[in-house]
């Protein structure tokens, strides 16, 4: 008998007490009911089957977000598979990296990825499910519509425990090569349990909206906590400005999760009269964007909460039951979740007091978190050691525990014998009123140690010059965390889950269109 708590036993479940209820509600897709998930999932399973699928393999997905995306989790999971679902935006080398780190032998692509895979398709894979039109005659290429007609669905999901592997989710590669993450069970179980994104609103039935891929824990959580509770979850292929507020009424969406600049990004758009008219009745926001009491005042007074988490730790805390989020309290992401232990910790291994900047350490009971990266022990030696899984995220935090990001430990900068948080610089640019993205990073000095970089995205209505950046930002900072290079971007690189790619920023460095600051000083004294 299999363990209740895995996502083709939930699914399971619920086509059997509601079928006809509406289990994923797709823009792109349409409706599908929890029986007829239930049925595509087994008839995924036994494709994957037939096609020579073993049981423990990694079977990699990149499909847009909406039905095919999810029943392939389900159809993996079903049939005692490992579902690895890829970043939309790899090819090259990075495909390859996966595809030896997984040593999967089977594809599932939607026929608009092909030009990606088309080059790796000798290294090692000995099939490719293309969802659409072939694009291609090769005896390794197969079509999803004839191996599903020529297939027959396997009669119920395999025996899975709590401590198998649900799924594999990569890093996103932003501080180093990504890593696969190794996730059982019992972790969805405890991240929807305990420490989920404000989880008693989740169980009341609330309806998200999600545009996020499933190389994410944001495009996965909701439909396993969809599955556990019985609620429907709506979904778009990507997240886009202009519909987001329109496809939330349409579908009668009552929660909305926004990361990375997504926020800053529906403040900057165009007010409308009627903005306030919508069904929301909470929104996520990971991290806290600038403007948040503005965004609550505009958008109808949903309450407002915040998070944080790693694939390696799930989601761990949260602001519900702790706090407002308000502009006050923006650069905090909430408080552990009661089985949660947390230390920060300096260089020695030695815990720091509140107010100072540490590395997160985590441990929880056994199954709650992470188990380790995929076929990759040196990596996995380095994060979780000694009953600890080590993140890498400087944090500080109150004598109340509420805890607040530093940066990234590789991100973190140091200049003239100071260290500098990029996370803690780019939330200053962003409250400027003309920024609507950016991303600071360190760029090599000519003396020693790092220059302060700042790539933005403006809003050409309301900005002015690099000038008035440096003055806004000078009442905001230490003089020796100002920005030296200021480019103006039209957007940044960024992955599928809205992450910055600073190593490509970094490897841009300097260009002819960059404004330097001491270049300006310079001139001034020529003058």
């Amino acid at each position: 008998m299999g363990d209740d708590t895995t996502l083709p036993r939930l699914v399971a479940a619920r086509a059997a007490t509601s079928p006809h209820q509406v289990a994923l509600d797709s823009i792109e897709d349409g409706a599908l009911t929890w029986a007829e998930l239930h049925d595509y999932g087994l008839a995924w399973a036994g494709a994957l089957r037939a096609i020579g699928a073993g049981t423990g393999d990694c079977v990699l997905s990149m499909i847009p977000t909406g039905h095919d995306a999810y029943a392939a989790w389900l159809g993996a999971a079903a049939a005692g598979l490992c579902d690895v679902h890829v970043n939309h935006a790899l090819r090259g080398r990075s495909l390859v990296d996966i595809l030896h780190t997984t040593r999967a032998r089977i594809a599932v692509i939607a026929a608009e990825f092909w030009d990606q895979w088309r080059p790796v398709l000798d290294a090692g894979l000995e099939k490719i499910v293309v969802i659409g039109a072939l694009p291609v005659a090769d005896p390794r290429v197969i079509s999803l519509d004839d191996l599903l007609r020529g297939s027959r669905p396997l009669a119920a999901p395999v025996a899975q425990r709590a401590s198998d592997i649900a799924c594999v989710i990569f890093t996103s590669g932003t501080t180093g090569n990504a890593k696969g993450v190794l996730l059982p069970w019992s972790a969805w179980n405890f991240a929807h349990r305990e420490a989920g994104s404000v989880p008693r609103q989740i169980r009341q039935g609330r309806v998200p909206y999600v545009p996020y891929t499933l190389a994410h824990y944001s495009g996965r959580f909701p439909l396993y906590s969809g599955a556990a509770e019985g609620t429907r979850v709506c979904t778009r292929r990507q997240f886009k400005t202009d519909h987001w507020l329109d496809d939330i009424r349409e579908h009668d969406c009552t929660w909305a999760a926004l990361l990375g600049g997504m926020g800053s990004f529906l403040l900057a758009s165009a007010e409308r009269s009627d903005d306030a008219d919508n069904p929301l009745e909470f929104v996520v926001a990971a991290p806290v964007f600038p403007g948040i009491d503005r965004f609550k005042q505009r958008f109808g007074g949903p309450d407002i909460y915040t998070c944080y988490g790693q694939s390696e730790i799930t989601v761990i805390f949260t602001s519900a039951g702790a706090y407002e989020v308000s502009e006050e309290t923006r650069r905090y992401c909430g408080v552990p979740a009661a089985a949660i232990e947390v230390r920060l910790i300096d260089e020695a291994g030695a815990e720091v007091a509140p107010g100072q900047s540490g590395e997160m350490i985590v441990r929880a009971p056994q199954g709650c978190l992470s188990v380790g990266y995929l076929n990759n022990p040196e990596a996995t030696a380095a994060t979780y050691r000694d009953g600890w899984v080590h993140t890498g995220d400087l944090f500080q935090r109150t004598a109340d525990d509420w805890y607040a990001f530093v940066d990234r430990k590789k991100d973190y900068l140091r200049r003239r014998g100071e260290n500098i948080s990029s996370f803690e610089v780019e939330r200053e640019i962003l409250a400027h009123p003309a920024v609507i993205d950016c991303a600071v990073f360190g760029v090599k000095s000519a003396v020693t140690e790092d220059e302060v970089m700042a790539s933005i995205v403006v809003d050409p209505k309301v900005w002015q010059s690099p000038e008035d950046l440096l003055e806004f930002l000078a009442d905001r900072m230490p003089a020796f965390a100002l920005p030296r290079y200021v480019d103006v971007v039209d957007d940044l690189p960024k992955t599928s889950t809205s992450k910055v790619q600073k190593g490509q920023l970094r490897d841009r460095g300097v260009t002819p269109s960059t404004w330097d600051r001491l270049a300006g000083a310079r001139r001034e004294r020529a003058r």
